[in-house]
């Protein structure tokens, strides 16, 4: 078992599941000294898997990265919390632009990772991508978690590519999960 598979494991979350690992290690395990900060929207929490605590990926991610800190939105205020060391929550509707610009120029940063893992649903998810892409670093990685194919005419990566802004990252790929859901990778 992968480092990261371990991490997925003690913390309950659903992305070893999903099969995601292979294609978070290939994005970022070189990389991951380096990382400096990390955003996840939806946090989530009281999960039906062993072990899930509130904000699972959250502590992944802390201990994946050990120089990084993490950043966490949700709109759910059970599953907000700032007493863990380097995770930094805060209450959003992330679709909701004004509000989510606010929390994270609050929060003053770029991002080397941005995961959406929130309303799994490729309208909002296609929204949040462009929205967000501005604040990823060059060369930044962005995952869309729980890409439904099942809900868009045709393919899902040309669904996200004819919505996705011309400057907002120099390239989108599906990987295939063992899921009917995919994940989406998207580089700065």
């Amino acid at each position: 078992m992968s480092y990261l598979e371990s991490l997925f494991t003690k913390y309950g979350t659903d992305k070893g599941i999903w099969g995601y690992t292979p294609y978070y290690e290939e994005a970022m395990e070189k990389r991951r000294l380096r990382v400096k900060k990390v955003l996840e929207i939806g946090i989530c929490g009281y999960r039906d898997i062993p072990n899930n605590v509130v904000g699972a990926s959250l502590f992944v991610w802390r201990d994946y990265f050990p120089n990084a800190e993490i950043y966490g939105i949700d709109n759910d205020g059970r599953f907000i919390f700032n007493d863990q060391e380097r995770i930094h929550t805060a209450q959003c509707d992330a679709y909701d632009q004004v509000a989510l610009f606010k929390v994270i120029q609050k929060w003053g940063v770029k991002f080397d990772m941005i995961v959406d893992d929130a309303v799994h649903d490729p309208g909002p998810q296609s929204f949040l991508l462009n929205v967000l892409s501005p604040w990823l670093v060059d060369d930044g990685r962005y995952f869309v978690e729980e890409a439904c194919p099942y809900k868009v005419e045709g393919d899902i990566l040309d669904y996200y590519k004819q919505r996705l802004h011309p400057r907002a990252l120099r390239g989108l790929h599906a990987c295939v999960t063992p899921k009917p859901e995919e994940l989406v990778i998207g580089v700065k």
